[in-house]
């Protein structure tokens, strides 16, 4: 997941930060993508023989120790699933 918007001609986001979750092609029809309303935070589902895996993969910012920072963690942990 990039953090960068390319839905427009203008690129809002920073070009060097996203998040990925790797896997080998031969899992691949067992591995289901999903949406996360924050670039920040990319999850799959891999169904395996004891039942359904979540993988979260997240990207935190530095923590700086301000309010700022601190509202960022808040929202990257309360992204919905």
């Amino acid at each position: 997941m990039s953090a960068v918007d390319i839905s427009s001609n203008v690129l809002i986001g920073r070009p060097y930060v996203g998040t990925a979750i790797l896997y080998r092609k031969r899992f691949a029809s067992d591995v289901q993508l999903m949406n996360t309303s924050d670039p920040r935070v990319c999850s799959v589902i891999i169904e395996t023989n004891m039942g359904p895996l979540m993988i979260a993969s997240v990207n935190m910012s530095v923590n700086t120790g301000d309010a700022e920072n601190y509202e960022c963690f808040l929202d990257i942990h309360s992204v919905e699933l």
